[in-house]
C-alpha cells in the first residue's frame, strides 16, 4: 500500500535541481554579466532547463505514470 502524502521522486528531484539552479544564478550571473559573458549565461541556462526537464520525464516514466 502506498503511503499517503508521499511526494514522488519525479516531483521533488526536479524542484531541488531548479532551486539549486536559481541559487547559482543569483550568485554567479551578476559577475558573468559584468564580464559580458552573455553566451555562457544563455548556454548554461538552456542546458540546465533541459536537464531538469529530462530528469522529470525519466523519473515520471520510471514511476509508470
Amino acid at each position: 500500500m502506498k503511503k499517503e502524502g508521499k511526494v514522488p521522486k519525479y516531483i521533488w528531484l526536479p524542484i531541488i535541481l531548479a532551486l539549486y539552479f536559481i541559487c547559482m544564478m543569483i550568485i554567479f550571473v551578476p559577475d558573468l554579466l559584468k564580464q559580458r559573458e552573455y553566451t555562457r549565461v544563455a548556454v548554461v541556462t538552456g542546458v540546465e532547463i533541459i536537464v531538469i526537464f529530462l530528469v522529470y520525464i525519466f523519473y515520471k516514466k520510471r514511476a509508470g505514470k
